[in-house]
């Protein structure tokens, strides 16, 4: 189950359980919400139908697993090159907060690709084909890049930077809205510390959005097969090690929490999510404030943490909340 499916079997729950304090309980058993749909052989049967998909985007896909377990690869010997010192290395979990203010401020610098000031930007955005990025994407280049800037200082022996985000494909097949599987995929993207440290914000933001929009059914159908692997879930864990340049991204703070849960006690006063997993992981987080859009829980090493802190693009756009 991913977060669509867990929020969606909080949204039912909440809802019987305010119904019933209503009404009598039957009535509102009655009137929950369309059941949910869990068979796997959903997904299966909306790819096989999809019979017209082009050789090249199959061909694309197959490409995109093979360069995956690649990355796989790299990763895990550079795990075993780590020393104990490096595997041990302290860290905890930090509050960050994006303004309202300070989203504006980013979305009208980097995020108007019409109006892209340097030549070399234009040329990047031009080459990608890419006309729009998404405030996700920004927020995630501004991450990425300084976590990869403190990483290149703090671990400069690991050239490669990876961003892992958890993309929903429910809207590029065709399954019912209720279907209540895993069907949020790691989407990998990496490049070297070099080539982020060179890029604009709105070249790595169009990066992003570029492999974002690579995501066709024939992705989908290779992504099925790559997790069905026995080794992938042990590949995936050893990216999140101390000793790589990680940014993993479970973004929920589009999920409308505040809004829709109410179990008859009243909405929740405040919703938080932990990162306790390993550095690198983050939990994006909506907000009930006038001030602030969003809240980022992520897990970081104490020297990253720190470099972080002395990033003047980060500091730019972030605020620390603890």
């Amino acid at each position: 189950m991913d977060g669509n499916g867990i929020w969606r079997f909080y949204n039912t729950w909440a809802k019987i359980c305010y119904d019933a304090s209503m009404k009598p309980r039957a009535q509102a058993a009655n009137k929950a919400s369309e059941a949910p749909v869990h068979s796997r052989f959903t997904v299966h049967a909306s790819l096989d139908s999809s019979s017209d998909l082009l050789s090249t985007e199959i061909q694309a896909a197959k490409s995109k697993r093979l360069d995956l377990e690649n990355i796989f690869l790299q990763l895990v010997a550079h795990k075993r090159k780590a020393n104990l010192t490096e595997l041990e290395a302290p860290w905890r979990v930090h509050k960050f907060g994006l303004s309202h203010d300070a989203l504006f401020k980013l979305k009208q610098t980097h995020g108007n690709l019409a109006q892209c000031s340097a030549g070399h930007t234009r040329d990047f955005v031009t080459k990608h084909g890419i006309s729009f990025v998404s405030s996700n994407d920004l927020i995630c280049a501004i991450f990425w890049r300084a976590i990869s800037r403190a990483n290149a200082i703090a671990n400069p022996d690991n050239p490669l930077t990876c961003l892992m985000l958890a993309c929903d494909v429910r809207n590029r097949i065709n399954v019912p809205s209720t279907y209540t599987g895993n069907l949020s995929f790691p989407l990998i993207i990496h490049m070297t510390k070099d080539m982020i440290c060179q890029q604009t914000v709105t070249e790595t933001a169009t990066h992003i959005r570029h492999e974002i929009n690579n995501i066709t059914p024939a992705f989908v159908q290779e992504m099925l097969g790559l997790m069905s692997c026995g080794k992938t879930m042990q590949n995936l864990v050893s990216m999140f090690d101390p000793a790589n340049s990680f940014l993993s991204a479970s973004i929920t703070s589009g999920f409308r929490m505040y809004e829709m849960i109410n179990f008859g006690f009243g909405k929740p006063a405040h919703i938080d999510i932990p990162a306790y997993l390993k550095p690198g992981f983050s939990i994006w987080l909506p907000t009930r404030s006038n001030k602030t859009a969003i809240f980022i829980n992520i897990a970081l090493r104490d020297d990253v943490f720190r470099i972080m802190m002395n990033d003047e693009e980060f500091r730019t756009y972030i605020d620390l909340i603890h």
